[in-house]
């Protein structure tokens, strides 16, 4: 297997690439045993991927020969924007991995009646995006997707403009199934999750007014974590 490395500190050469980044260049060497003649694949944030053989590897710099250059097609062609209310850390994580390995375009966390959690460190924020680079290093991504420091949940609600807005209530009368079938393939998505213990009748209404359809995926309740993973699979799916 060859290794992928997200990469934002770099010069590309002529038939090479310069990577300053430390703290890769030390997974690169000392943790996965890398060495000049080694294969990897760098990519940065212009969907450009690179396969590269290294011909010099240092404490702090990495001089690697590029092999081909290629700019694949792999993100879904529905963007997704993922307004997740925030959860207890393991949670919350666990939503940035695997939403991110789905293919979402963003996540905006949110506070919302329910959430207990309600104050984030800038740390945090820095922790979620190396969260979500490694993901898209996993799942083959060449775009990573922005992640914005939590907002209220009545801000999200009126600043959102997706084509389809879905709001997750698990006492709907609505399945999300039900609701894909009835519109037209939208470009684009707002999915609202809530917290445990879900969105208020009140944030419900009001997300109603600004034209949110609320939804549920079975009639089991999903966990907190699991919910937006249900759910960004399943619109994933029924468009594919």
């Amino acid at each position: 297997m060859i290794h992928r490395f997200y990469i934002e500190n770099f010069k590309k050469l002529k038939d090479s690439l310069l990577v300053f980044e430390k703290e890769k260049i030390f997974q690169i060497r000392k943790v996965l045993r890398k060495k000049e003649g080694s294969k990897i694949i760098f990519f940065d944030n212009f969907s450009k991927e690179y396969l590269c053989q290294i011909k010099r590897i240092g404490k702090d710099f990495l001089e690697a020969q590029i092999l081909k250059v290629s700019s694949p097609q792999r993100e879904p062609e529905i963007k997704i924007f993922l307004y997740q209310a925030l959860l207890k850390r393991k949670k919350f994580e666990m939503v940035l991995r695997y939403s991110v390995g789905f293919g979402v375009e963003k996540i905006i966390p949110i506070i919302s009646e329910r959430t207990i959690v309600r104050k984030i460190s800038s740390k945090k924020l820095d922790r979620w995006k190396k969260i979500i680079i490694e993901s898209c290093e996993q799942s083959q991504r060449v775009k990573i997707p922005q992640i914005l420091p939590p907002i209220e949940f009545k801000k999200a609600i009126e600043e959102t403009s997706s084509d389809l807005k879905l709001i997750a209530h698990p006492s709907s009368k609505n399945f999300l199934k039900e609701i894909l079938k009835k519109k037209e393939k939208p470009d684009s998505f707002s999915l609202f999750i809530g917290p445990e213990g879900g969105f208020s009748e009140n944030e419900i209404n009001l997300a109603k007014s600004f034209g949110f359809f609320d939804f549920k995926i079975q009639n089991l309740i999903l966990f907190s974590e699991i919910a937006p993973l249900a759910a960004i699979s399943q619109i994933l799916f029924y468009y594919s």
